[in-house]
């Protein structure tokens, strides 16, 4: 575990290892243990998440648009769906973007942008768009989608 030790905190480490389990947790009892976006918008009418963990998610996702000094757009575009990722569909998108607009009309999606902002981070870490050197500075990020997580496992 040398890569650990000299490019990772032991924190990080931790709460990914936490949103792993969470996320895990989620599929299994929500998506029958493979989560796909279509999963996610059958659960819009049967997730509560508490509007305080929402928009902590959304803050924390607020402060990376201004970490990549990026506008809103930009930051779906290619930072939630790389290059090299399988885009979504426009619903997808659009849910993603309404929910970090925080887009009053569109509240009762919040919870859909939200997951669906949170299945896209997890595909990029799973799937090694994420660059482990930068992992450390996403803690809050990880921190915040573990809460949403949370929440719902509590439901």
């Amino acid at each position: 575990m040398k890569i650990l030790k000299e490019e990772l905190s032991v924190k990080i480490v931790k709460e990914i290892g936490k949103f792993t389990i969470l996320w895990a947790e989620f599929e299994k009892v929500y998506c029958k243990f493979n989560c796909s976006s279509s999963q996610i918008w059958d659960l819009k009418d049967k997730l509560i998440i508490k509007e305080t963990k929402l928009l902590k998610y959304n803050q924390v996702l607020q402060g990376r648009l201004n970490y990549f000094n990026e506008e809103m757009e930009c930051y779906v575009e290619y930072n939630l769906i790389p290059r090299n990722a399988r885009p979504p569909n426009n619903e997808d998108k659009k849910a993603m973007k309404d929910f970090i607009n925080l887009d009053k009309l569109v509240k009762e999606y919040w919870s859909c942008g939200a997951l669906l902002c949170i299945y896209r981070i997890r595909n990029n870490l799973l799937h090694g768009l994420k660059q482990i050197c930068e992992l450390d500075g996403q803690i809050e990020l990880f921190r915040a989608m573990n809460s949403v997580l949370e929440n719902i496992r509590r439901k």
